[in-house]
């Protein structure tokens, strides 16, 4: 079996790849797709449309993945199904407390889903640039 990953974090990177492999294994593979590809593409794509985009922006002992700026103001936080995701132990703790304490200290919030965004990086796009225009 070959095994198609990022030489960096070892992770299958590509939806091509992921296709391969789940050919070849016989499984869906979707959910170990590795999360710093595409959140930098989600910030390339969000930096072309006159966006400045931040990572891991800290606040109360929380980081928001990705955080959209127009001028000096913060106007969206992205929440990605990555790294930090997978650590919380609780959902409860993960879905709703961690968002109730950043939107009460001013944070609009947005889930970017992993599986979405490999599906369809333009309608994500879309949605992401609604939610920071506060039209979703």
């Amino acid at each position: 079996i070959a095994m198609y990953t990022d030489t960096q974090t070892g992770y299958i990177r590509e939806p091509e790849e992921i296709e391969r492999f789940r050919q070849a294994v016989g499984v869906d593979c979707r959910t170990i797709l590795v999360q710093r590809p595409a959140l930098e593409q989600v910030r390339g794509a969000l930096a072309e449309k006159g966006y400045q985009v931040e990572t891991n922006v800290g606040i109360g002992g929380y980081n928001i993945d990705l955080a959209l700026r127009k001028g000096d103001a913060y106007v969206l936080g992205i929440e990605c199904d990555g790294r930090l995701y997978r650590e919380n132990r609780s959902a409860r703790e993960r879905d709703y407390h961690r968002r109730k304490y950043l939107e009460s200290r001013g944070w609009r919030i947005h889930r970017l889903w992993s599986t979405n965004w490999w599906k369809n990086p333009a309608q994500e796009i879309e949605r992401i640039l609604r939610a920071a225009e506060g039209t979703l």
